[in-house]
């Protein structure tokens, strides 16, 4: 089924989620769904005189993120997680893409719409050093976190572990630009060389 909702007179309305994270409907209209979500967005509130939300599988906004990873050791995995979802690879998953997605039903509280990505490299099941970006589940905008700008992915160096990493902030994917944000990490032991210049 699909609702159109139509733009109310004050722009002053807040989204709320069900128990089961899906929009609440009464009497046919969509009473989750309000101005404030689209206002939220600068220059929407005025320019969009209606938008409509596909309720009938209970589909709630949501942020794609591609995840990769390469290590050649066989004790370091590296974990992506996101609200109530989480993926594990190992050197058998090098540059493998996964798909994780920061959603709005995953994430506590009625107005909350931010989750954490966050990656973790473990070695042995122990966290070496890990990284996080929170990040709107409505406006896929980034709302605090480690890797927000790329000057800030720096390598860390544990022992003789060199972890590299970095983190793309996608838009809308115009210009064929990807529409996913896309992290990458990656965990190799220094060489000899490396270790004595370091």
């Amino acid at each position: 089924m699909n609702v159109q909702l139509w733009r109310s007179k004050y722009c002053n309305n807040d989204w709320t989620k069900s128990e089961s994270g899906g929009p609440i409907i009464r009497s046919g209209v969509v009473r989750s769904c309000r101005e404030q979500v689209i206002s939220s967005i600068p220059g929407t509130c005025n320019t969009l005189p209606r938008y409509s939300i596909d309720v009938g599988q209970s589909k709630m906004p949501s942020k794609g993120i591609n995840v990769y990873s390469y290590t050649s050791l066989e004790d370091i995995a590296i974990e992506f997680t996101v609200p109530k979802v989480s993926v594990v690879n190992t050197s058998a998953d090098n540059f493998t893409r996964k798909d994780l997605e920061v959603e709005s039903k995953n994430i506590p509280g009625e107005t909350n719409f931010t989750g954490q990505f966050k990656w973790s490299v473990l070695q042995n099941g122990v966290e070496l050093a890990s990284a996080y970006n929170n990040i709107n589940s409505l406006s896929g905008r980034l709302e605090g976190g480690t890797m927000t700008k790329t000057e800030a992915c720096l390598s860390i160096v544990k022992d003789d572990l060199i972890i590299t990493y970095g983190f793309y902030d996608a838009g809308v994917g115009l210009a064929g630009l990807p529409s996913k944000d896309q992290c990458w990490v990656s965990s190799l032991h220094q060489s000899p060389t490396q270790q004595l210049s370091s």
